[in-house]
């Protein structure tokens, strides 16, 4: 409703369980224009938003926007086997924009910095999607 925002061209990133929470309100909100996730937390304790049950084919084929995933080479293993086993493979074939890394040079916590090795394809992949 803000005047100087414009609702087309509004996107959401999260990094852990911000990640997780960002991927789920892609799939329930259709309107944003970009998707960023930082290694998603695969939140085991939670009885509705698990990272794996959000890596669903069907429910990733909700995300409108198109989305950029990063996860370390040593992150947590739930959060690589998510990403490597479901949502790496899913939004390949769901959607061409997707652009997806899970071998970033660290583990959970690198992504804590911000680092040229992944903020340079965080800000390519933002400048291509938010003209």
């Amino acid at each position: 409703a803000r005047v100087d925002v414009d609702p087309a061209a509004i996107a959401v990133m999260g990094y852990s369980e911000g990640g997780n929470i960002a991927l789920w309100s892609a799939i329930e909100e259709p309107g944003y224009r970009a998707v960023v996730l930082l290694s998603p937390a695969a939140m085991p304790t939670s009885t509705r938003f698990r990272l794996r049950q959000a890596a669903e084919e069907d429910r990733l084929g909700r995300v409108r926007a198109p989305v950029f995933l990063a996860v370390g080479a040593h992150d947590f293993p739930p959060i690589r086997a998510a990403a490597e086993e479901a949502l790496i493979p899913n939004f390949r074939k769901i959607d061409p924009r997707f652009r997806g890394r899970a071998d970033y040079p660290g583990d959970h916590n690198w992504f804590l910095k911000v680092r040229e090795e992944f903020w340079n394809d965080v800000a390519n992949f933002l400048r291509e999607h938010l003209r």
